[in-house]
């Protein structure tokens, strides 16, 4: 959601940028701000396989010396029974594989109690934003990296849950 950004842009370190598919550039607003922030878009051909996408983006990031801010659901899922994540696309682990770098699990409270989107309303309190270990991908082949996107999604959802407070009614 917007307030996903607004919220994440306060927490973001300095040289972070985020990568998204180039459709989001053209969305106003957001779209703007992430290209006058230098953000990364991508755009998967036909032809192009996911890997080769991936080591692409990493040679730019390298290039720029930027860490990457990623959503690895690929949009935020909605969940009446409480907070949960959708499955995890590969594509941070992918980047992060060919970066040769370590994922940084960042987990976020759920919004429910804070915000209603039905009503675009929204009310002040506090957002638990939680920062896990490091995720290493040293001597890791691709093959191993779905069943480590797996294991990390199931330690970010135990947490999304042991921070988030129980729902009220809106």
């Amino acid at each position: 959601t917007m307030l996903d950004l607004v919220m994440l842009g306060r927490v973001f370190p300095m040289q972070t940028v985020i990568l998204a598919k180039k459709a989001v550039s053209y969305y106003p607003l957001v779209g703007w701000f992430m290209r006058l922030a230098d953000d990364i878009f991508i755009s998967r051909g036909s032809k192009q396989s996911a890997s080769s996408m991936f080591q692409r983006a990493s040679a730019e990031l390298r290039a720029k010396r930027v860490s990457v801010w990623f959503f690895a659901e690929g949009t935020r899922g909605r969940f009446s029974d409480g907070p949960g994540l959708l499955p995890f696309k590969v594509g941070a682990f992918l980047l992060a594989y060919h970066a040769r770098v370590p994922v940084v699990p960042v987990v976020t409270m759920d919004f429910h109690n804070l915000y209603d989107r039905r009503r675009f309303w929204s009310t002040s309190g506090t957002l638990k934003v939680k920062i896990l270990e490091p995720v290493l991908l040293d001597g890791l082949g691709e093959d191993d990296l779905k069943p480590l996107m797996n294991r990390t999604r199931e330690t970010m959802l135990a947490e999304l849950k042991r921070i988030s407070p129980p729902r009220i009614a809106h």
